[in-house]
């Protein structure tokens, strides 16, 4: 006697599906799909993102499962948005994103070995020292 689950499905054969409204899965405004050896995004987004409002940038170059460049803002809402990597305006946003990186590493490594100086040490007056006398 075989144990049906609810609804008359046996629950060896059932799968997991995920709502296409959640943020992994939409892609119509150019959020990335689930990153799984295929491409991540399926459309970009044509609209310009503002540098400021962009927490992460990452840039995913052509691979054996796809065939070009990828490149996945993450704002600081938290939503993902895949952008042309063809427009100049990507590009533009690209190299200020890498100067900001490379300014904060600057900053870190400057603070990680920061040199001490070296206080001088307080001279005395050159005057011979009179003894007191009583």
């Amino acid at each position: 006697m075989t144990h049906k689950g609810r609804q008359g499905r046996d629950p060896r054969r059932m799968t997991t599906t995920f709502p296409l409204h959640g943020p992994l899965g939409r892609s119509s405004r150019g959020i990335p799909a689930i990153r799984n050896g295929r491409c991540s995004c399926i459309n970009t987004s044509q609209g310009m993102i503002h540098p400021k409002s962009i927490k992460d940038l990452k840039q995913f170059a052509p691979s054996p499962t796809c065939e070009k460049i990828e490149i996945i803002a993450t704002v600081k809402n938290g939503a993902q948005v895949c952008l042309n990597p063809d427009l100049p305006e990507v590009k533009e946003l690209i190299k200020e994103w890498e100067k900001q990186v490379n300014q904060k590493k600057k900053q870190r490594k400057g603070k990680k070995y920061k040199k001490t100086k070296k206080v001088p040490k307080v001279k005395r007056s050159q005057r011979p020292s009179q003894k007191k006398t009583t």
